[in-house]
């Protein structure tokens, strides 16, 4: 009987620790596959908040012709490396042509987001490669979107979008069943796995 019972803990144990390394793997698949686009305006004044929209909407365009082609993370951060000056002198003739003298600077850098929901699309709060824009002093209220999947440059459908980029099935259900409990708790998990991989790249910096 005890034999029995040890057994059974002993599988439950494998069932939970096999549970979790595949919830990990899912994590890890999506904060690795994603690149992120991040917008700061230069300050919350009407004028500013409307330049930020501006350079927004130059930057998608070049950036939606650049990484066309682009069949994962990797060849779309590669682009985007290869254009970052070209992509920070649109910005800069954006600006001038509004008639702002502000500076602009945009880098591929990794930075922390919070939870984001995009329409049909929630992607849980973690560090993303980001490209970055700072306009200005760039303290002003930002403007957040997804360049990798193309859920911000593309018109089709987050979840096309995300299945010919490499994400699989059930990634693609972690970040879309925001009404079923079980994927819920499973998003949610994902984002303390990204706490815990956070504070491990803090402690061995």
């Amino acid at each position: 009987m005890k034999k029995a019972i040890i057994c059974g803990l002993v599988f439950l144990l494998g069932v939970t620790i096999w549970a979790g390394w595949d919830l990990a793997s899912d994590a890890k698949a999506i904060y690795d596959g994603t690149i992120r686009l991040h917008v700061i305006a230069a300050s919350d004044s009407e004028e500013d908040q409307a330049l930020k929209l501006t350079v927004r909407d130059a930057l998608l365009e070049e950036i939606t012709a650049l990484t066309a082609k682009a069949i994962d993370k990797e060849s779309g951060e590669a682009l985007i490396t290869e254009h970052l000056d070209e992509l920070e002198s649109i910005a800069k003739e954006t600006l001038e042509q509004a008639g702002s003298s502000d500076s602009v600077k945009v880098t591929l850098t990794t930075e922390y987001y919070p939870t984001r929901e995009y329409e049909s699309l929630r992607l849980p709060a973690g560090e993303y490669t980001s490209l970055q824009v700072k306009i200005g002093a760039a303290e002003g209220k930002n403007w957040w979107c997804v360049l990798f999947p193309p859920v911000c440059t593309s018109s089709s459908k987050a979840e096309e979008a995300m299945a010919e980029t490499g994400f699989s099935k059930n990634q693609i259900r972690l970040l879309t069943e925001d009404e079923d409990p079980q994927y819920t708790v499973r998003f949610r998990i994902v984002e303390e796995f990204a706490k815990i991989r956070r504070s491990l790249k803090e402690l061995f910096r």
